[in-house]
């Protein structure tokens, strides 16, 4: 297997028994700028390349074609001793011959025939091929050549090459480690007098000044380094009695050569290598090795003359710009050192900050022309090592923290006391904590407080929050203690508190500790409650559709009683808060945007638990809100005319659409859903997207709270407060439509006076829109306040019920409409014994083969049977009960209009009756169809009647012979679920008498002329003779 310096891998752990030690050489040439600018100009004029020797075969061929060396070995043992020598000549002569020759990649051609043929084993290419391959097969020959070949010779021809570039110190270095895995001794011997009389003569004449400059020689010694590691990687299984020799050999060169980035680098490589072996050895373990302390000393040298070019490098810098922006410009690219997981590597950075700052205080007089924000980040960073695992990070941390702080102080001589007085006050603190006498930190976020300016602590709260992130525990619970105590310490400012919640939805999702995530969470209601406001605005300004993290911030706030009041009041009022004038059209408006984004909250806020009952407590403000808002989509020309009911895009909604949906969902979530159900089912919530059926829509939404008694009172009072206080016409609007309709309900009369009533309406007659004037008058000609209205109108009533008897349908619907706006003027006292009537009438008008007499019929009857008042509330009930099966099998009416209305009442009849399942039934009748949904329906309804299943039984029987086919089919149905589904119970519920008529209709359907009816009475004769037989 091959290897090269690049290819060696550095081993994670290496535990010797006399050192543990690594090395990160690429780290090492990124912050080593050269310690002689002038060398450094040379080198670069003579080589392009000074990087690390290992990098330049790191993307090498041989690596990946090792598998055919058996196969190349295989070929150059078959080679005769003239062949091979051959072989070995050429290769010189074209690495000598192409020393020039920039590229890495030799054409194929210019090889002779036996060259070629060892090049067409090792790659299929036919261009052209790496000039590393030439070194390679060099050390190959050598290693598989006998005693007879002049090793020694071959070896000198290979050291006397050019050492000028990268690839050939790294290729000369591979061939003689190849060699050496066979001829270790030769191999030995040779770099022996290769140091002698290269090496150490180069070095002699290069330190006289007045010496020739011999380029190709310069790095030789660079070559010697690499070729011990290249030795102990390739004769490994004998190398533990030889390590302590290369060593020496490796300190001494690099002691007395010229120090330079290629010597570093080199001697970093080979000691990589060498630590790789060993650490894989196991004999390593056992063996004690005398020269290891010395190469750790030039290890060290390499290190601080590293970091002291690194130190003067920025100390130019600063220098040539003396100004705090730029010592802030350099601090900032310490970060990722500072926060790095090995301590070490943090010491440096520590380190090299300190040196830099402690320079820039001794030395330089920095002035400022900004507000340094960023010097804040910088002192946070420093901070998250306050209680750093080694103390002496710990320390250097410290300082720079201090030389920061007086640095940033210093303003005017006569200021000098406040540094000074800072400086005691953090080195007391630095005593303390050295001692273990305190761990919180509350007395170095004080000193932040008083020296730093709102920016600067801005940045240093946002650095220590992004602090949450860190995988180190002892980083994390530190930046969560100094940012709980910025949050106690009072003095944090409305522009902070905007930053701080936007950098808490930054990082809820990334903290990894869920301890430290639910404390972060626990400090958002403090903030909430100090900063209402501005915790608002700041939510609805990064808020977002969907938006996972806002949500659980608002939830969190939502846990607090007295903030959640505090925060849906300020929501109710951005939602209420429009751009003044003529500019409306502009939705990308700041106030706009931020009415939008407040109803898009609302909307979300409606479906968390923790804000239901403040949704409750808000409810009448939030109603008329939320209807005021939709009448300004509209004179805003906002509304989306393509909207479709139920067709929820979550993605996105337009605002308009929130609104609606925001409508609908207070009722729902408030468990108004009997309301949400009136609208659902007749098609109310549509009625809201049209201008001109808008009035309609809050009239039907008004009528439906009344009935179903939807915190009347406190709508009816902010309704009438926002007619007086708001100056907008579409308050008025809203609010008069909702009031009007709210003086039908009983419960009015019982908390408010009439008069007082009566004098509201009045001061409205006079209002400038029309629509408030007619509402006004008409809520002042209501049965509420005239009484004796309600006699005259029930009068009416009786002469209507006897035009019901006429047959012609347009007479018949115009009658029905009238009726029924009289029962609803009713409302309040009652329509007494003509409900019943007029039930019955229209009872009679279901089966009606004209579809829009049917569908009217049926739909009236859900208003009639709840206008009888208390007195013939029963008999209502008692009538409705016969109704339930025939509306069961209408919702199969053919006409889908009358199945619309059917659904509407037999829903409100559900409602009437108390059954259980009413909320399901609902959802089933208003999104479900199928056989899923008509078992349903049936298990509903007949469940929730336990003991009538016989009579809707027999009902169901006077459907069989309907000449509606969809009805005819619907009481089939009913009544074979009802035979095997419940006939032990009505076996029980049952008489002889009503079996018999039972019995009786049931053998008419044996001699009917439809196949369908007789077909059916085959199915099911044998269960109702079982029946019978039973109750017998």
């Amino acid at each position: 297997m091959l290897a090269t310096a690049s290819e060696v891998p550095q081993p994670p752990h290496p535990r010797w028994r006399f050192h543990c030690w690594r090395f990160h050489h690429r780290r090492f040439h990124r912050l080593s700028p050269s310690l002689e600018p002038e060398q450094v100009k040379q080198e670069e004029a003579e080589t392009e390349d000074n990087d690390l020797d290992s990098k330049a075969s790191s993307e090498n061929l041989l690596f990946v074609q090792s598998s055919k060396e058996p196969q190349l070995v295989s070929k150059i043992q078959s080679m005769s001793y003239s062949k091979r020598t051959f072989l070995l000549d050429s290769i010189r002569h074209y690495l000598k011959k192409y020393l020039e020759v920039e590229p890495e990649l030799l054409s194929i051609g210019i090889f002779n025939t036996y060259l070629q043929d060892l090049i067409s084993i090792m790659t299929d290419s036919t261009n052209c091929l790496d000039r590393k391959f030439l070194f390679y097969f060099y050390g190959l020959i050598l290693r598989e050549s006998s005693e007879n070949i002049d090793l020694k010779k071959h070896l000198l021809g290979l050291l006397d090459l050019s050492h000028q570039l990268a690839s050939h110190r790294e290729g000369i270095a591979l061939a003689i480690g190849l060699a050496s895995s066979i001829h270790f001794e030769t191999v030995w011997s040779i770099l022996e007098h290769f140091g002698q009389t290269r090496i150490l003569r180069h070095s002699i004449m290069t330190s006289n000044a007045k010496s020739i400059h011999d380029v190709p020689w310069e790095w030789a010694n660079s070559t010697a380094l690499l070729c011990y590691g290249q030795m102990v990687v390739h004769a490994k299984n004998i190398i533990l009695p030889w390590v302590d020799n290369i060593t020496s050999r490796m300190v001494y060169y690099f002691n007395c050569s010229k120090y330079d980035s290629i010597l570093k680098n080199s001697f970093l490589s080979a000691t990589i290598m060498i630590s790789t072996v060993l650490s894989k050895d196991p004999g390593a373990q056992n063996h004690t090795f005398k020269q290891i302390p010395d190469l750790i000393d030039c290890i060290l040298i390499l290190h601080t003359k590293t970091m002291h070019a690194l130190d003067l490098l920025l100390q130019h810098f600063l220098f040539e710009h003396q100004t705090m922006e730029e010592l802030q410009f350099i601090l900032q690219h310490f970060e990722p050192w500072l926060m790095a997981s090995k301590p070490h590597e943090r010491l440096r950075a520590e380190q090299t900050a300190l040196r830099l700052l402690q320079y820039s205080q001794e030395n330089l007089s920095l002035n400022s022309e900004s507000s340094l924000a960023m010097m804040g980040h910088q002192i946070a960073l420093f901070s998250l090592l306050w209680r750093d695992k080694s103390e002496e990070n710990r320390l250097c941390a410290q300082e720079c923290i201090s030389i920061l702080i007086q640095l940033l102080t210093y303003k005017k001589p006569e200021e000098d006391h406040t540094c000074i007085h800072t400086l005691k006050q953090l080195k007391y603190l630095n005593i303390k904590i050295s001692k273990k006498e305190v761990r919180d930190c509350s007395f170095l976020v004080k000193v932040f407080r008083k020296n730093l300016s709102v920016k600067q602590n801005t940045q240093l709260i946002l650095t220590l929050m992004n602090g949450l992130k860190d995988h180190n525990q002892v980083r994390v619970q530190l930046a969560l203690e100094m940012f709980s105590l910025f949050l106690h310490t009072p003095g944090l400012k409305m522009e902070q508190v905007a930053e701080v919640f936007k950098g808490m939805h930054k990082v809820l999702p990334s903290i990894k500790f869920p301890n430290v995530r639910l404390s972060l969470l626990k400090a958002i209601p403090e903030l909430g409650r100090k900063h209402t406001q501005a915790v608002v605005e700041v939510l609805l300004s990064i808020a977002q559709p969907m938006d996972r993290q806002i949500m659980e911030m608002w939830k969190v706030m939502g846990m607090d009683r007295n903030l959640r009041k505090r925060l849906m009041t300020l929501l109710f009022l951005k939602m209420k808060t429009h751009p003044s004038g003529e500019a409306y059209g502009n939705v990308k408006d700041k106030t706009e945007m931020m009415s939008i984004e407040a109803l898009n909250t609302m909307y979300e806020l409606l479906y968390l638990q923790e804000f239901r009952l403040v949704i409750h407590w808000a409810f009448s403000s939030i109603l008329l809100g939320l209807l005021t808002q939709l009448h300004y989509f509209f004179e805003m020309n906002m509304v989306d005319m393509e909207y479709v009911d139920d067709s929820l895009n979550l993605e996105y909604l337009s605002p308009f659409r929130t609104c609606l949906e925001a409508l609908k969902g207070l009722f729902w979530t408030t468990n108004n859903w009997e309301v949400f159900a009136y609208m659902k089912l007749q098609q109310g919530w549509l009625l809201f997207e049209r201008i001109n059926t808008f009035q309609q829509g809050v009239t039907l939404l008004s009528r439906a709270i009344t009935h179903y008694k939807c915190k009347t009172k406190n709508i009816l009072n902010y309704a009438m407060k926002s007619m007086k206080k708001s100056p907008y016409e579409r308050d008025h609007l809203v609010s008069i439509l909702i009031i009007t309709e709210l003086l039908n309900s009983k419960e009015v009369p019982w908390y408010m006076f009439r008069s007082t009533i009566r004098n509201f309406l009045t001061s409205f007659l006079g209002s400038s829109n029309e629509v408030v004037r007619i509402m006004s008058l008409q809520g002042l000609g209501s049965v509420l306040l005239q009484p004796e209205k309600g006699n005259l109108l029930r009068k009416q009533l009786s002469g209507l019920i006897v035009e019901l008897l006429h047959r012609e349908e347009d007479t018949i619907l115009i009658l029905m409409n009238i009726i029924g706006e009289i029962l609803h003027l009713l409302t309040l006292q009652g329509a007494g014994i003509n409900s019943l009537r007029v039930a019955e009438q229209l009872f009679d008008l279901f089966d009606d083969e004209n579809e829009r007499i049917r569908g009217e019929a049926i739909f009236l009857y859900g208003d009639v049977i709840h206008s009888g008042g208390k007195k013939f509330e029963h008999k209502l009930k008692l009538h409705a009960f016969q109704c339930l099966v025939p509306l069961l099998f209408h919702l199969a009416d053919s006409c889908p209009e009358v199945v619309g209305k059917t659904k509407f009442t037999f829903m409100r009849l559900a409602i009437l009756f108390n059954w259980g399942f009413r909320k399901e039934l609902f959802s089933t009748l208003a999104w479900r169809e199928g056989k899923g949904a008509e078992n349903d329906i049936f298990l509903y309804m007949v469940e929730s009647n336990f003991g009538e299943y016989h009579l809707f039984l027999l009902q169901a029987f006077m459907y069989v012979k309907s000449p509606q086919k969809n009805l005819q089919r619907a009481a089939m149905k009913f009544i074979g679920g009802m035979l095997h589904e419940y006939f032990s119970d009505l076996c029980f519920y049952l008489n002889k008498s009503d079996m018999k008529l039972l019995t009786k209709n049931f053998e008419d359907l044996r001699r009917d002329q439809d196949p369908s009816i007789r077909k059916f009475y085959l199915n099911y004769s044998k269960d109702i003779y079982e029946l019978s037989q039973y109750v017998s």
